[in-house]
């Protein structure tokens, strides 16, 4: 994919979308992309947040565990939604500075623009509309969740 086509799509996904034209080329210049296989991990529960993805195609489930071993998936998981497409997954800690709160597993092959956790901080220092549009974002989150 070109560069002008990861701006195209960066600017089509909401919480981009009243970024400057500049700062989203280099927004998708520094973003690595990055594809999982059908049953890999992007990442697990109570994980320190290093990155958060952008799917760009692909299916992924998100899955919550209780009890003594997050990180483990078994018994103790519960799938509670998916995630394809143009979705934004793991920006919520990123923006709290906690561990991962859900685990991120590919249902299919995922391919994924990572953004970094300095990029991201970054992003939201020097566009302060970026900040409002991911407050939203995750205020919808919840709202759903409830």
């Amino acid at each position: 994919m070109l560069l002008q086509d990861e701006v195209t799509l960066l600017r089509g996904i909401p919480l981009f979308a009243s970024i400057e034209t500049m700062r989203l080329k280099l927004l998708a210049f520094t973003c690595d992309r990055v594809t999982f296989s059908a049953g890999q991990v992007l990442f697990r529960q109570g994980d320190a947040a290093n990155a958060t993805y952008v799917i760009l195609s692909g299916r992924a489930e998100i899955l919550q565990t209780t009890g003594d071993s997050p990180l483990q998936i078994g018994e103790n998981s519960k799938k509670i939604g998916e995630a394809g497409p143009r979705a934004v997954v793991g920006e919520s800690a990123l923006v709290s500075d906690r561990p991962r709160s859900q685990t991120l597993r590919a249902i299919t092959e995922v391919e994924t623009l990572r953004i970094s956790h300095d990029t991201f901080q970054k992003l939201l220092t020097c566009c302060p509309g970026s900040l409002e549009k991911v407050v939203e974002h995750l205020g919808g989150r919840l709202a759903r969740a409830s």
